[in-house]
């Protein structure tokens, strides 16, 4: 029996720190073989992930939140955002199911625990389009950049909403 616990985020939270990439993954699953792909997916705050699609039909995506809060954002083709929604451990939305063929990317509002569900197999090569739109991963400072103008819109939008809305 894997057991996923406090201690085990705190321990993975730690490697992720001294990730360069700020993120860490535990994989439950043997192989990248397997049908049913399912891991830990483990982000510090100042993590940058590159929008991206899986372009294979079968290739959606279930993130469920352990712990902390992330803001899950799809994009438009041309880099608009098309939806989004948080997931926060003590919030309203706990999991998210994304589509294969969608732009998308999780944003790290807090340090944070997700869990992942993805059919397999993994084939690294065929697994993900990346938007040109994006600064690359290597790039941090220009993605972190991108978060904080993501995190903007929004922010701005939910403002002309709540000015339009009768009260």
């Amino acid at each position: 029996m894997r057991k996923i616990n406090r201690e085990l985020f705190e321990e993975l939270l730690n490697k992720a720190e001294k990730n360069i990439r700020k993120r860490t993954n535990l994989n439950f699953h043997k192989s990248f073989k397997e049908k049913v792909q399912r891991l830990l997916n483990v982000m510090k705050k100042d993590t940058y992930i590159r929008p991206h699609y899986h372009p294979l039909r079968y290739r959606w995506e279930v993130f469920i939140i352990l712990r902390g809060r992330v803001l899950v954002v799809e994009y438009k083709k041309d880099g608009k955002i098309k939806d989004f929604t948080i997931l926060d451990e003590k919030g309203e939305v706990k999991a998210v199911e994304l589509e294969s063929g969608i732009y998308h990317s999780i944003i790290p509002l807090k340090d944070s625990v997700l869990y992942e569900l993805k059919p397999g197999p993994y084939i690294e090569e065929k697994d993900k389009v990346f938007a040109p739109w994006a600064p690359e991963e290597k790039n941090r400072k220009d993605g972190l950049n991108f978060n904080k103008e993501v995190l903007k819109k929004l922010k701005r939008a939910r403002a002309d909403l709540n000015r339009r809305s009768p009260a």
